[in-house]
């Protein structure tokens, strides 16, 4: 079981800390693996203009890399779910 440290847009923070966001499509160039664990990094500005960090600690369910269908040679969708 291996943990990844991912950077994440800070529109998609709160989909993620809502979860309404329950995939992330990654290049797989760190041969993600069911159970594996992802810690979603994120360097917001808060109302006060100061900055925040906010992380995400998720379980990865699921690794799509099928690219008979739409998606891109090397790229993969990760289905998590919170830890």
């Amino acid at each position: 079981m291996t943990r990844h440290l991912l950077r994440i847009h800070y529109s998609y923070r709160k989909q993620i800390q809502d979860w309404t966001k329950t995939f992330e499509i990654r290049k797989n160039d760190r041969n993600y693996q069911i159970w594996d664990t992802i810690l979603f990094w994120c360097i917001d500005l808060d109302d006060w203009g100061f900055l925040m960090e906010i992380k995400e600690s998720l379980e990865i369910t699921d690794v799509f890399d099928d690219y008979r269908f739409w998606l891109k040679k090397w790229y993969c969708i990760l289905s998590f779910k919170k830890i």
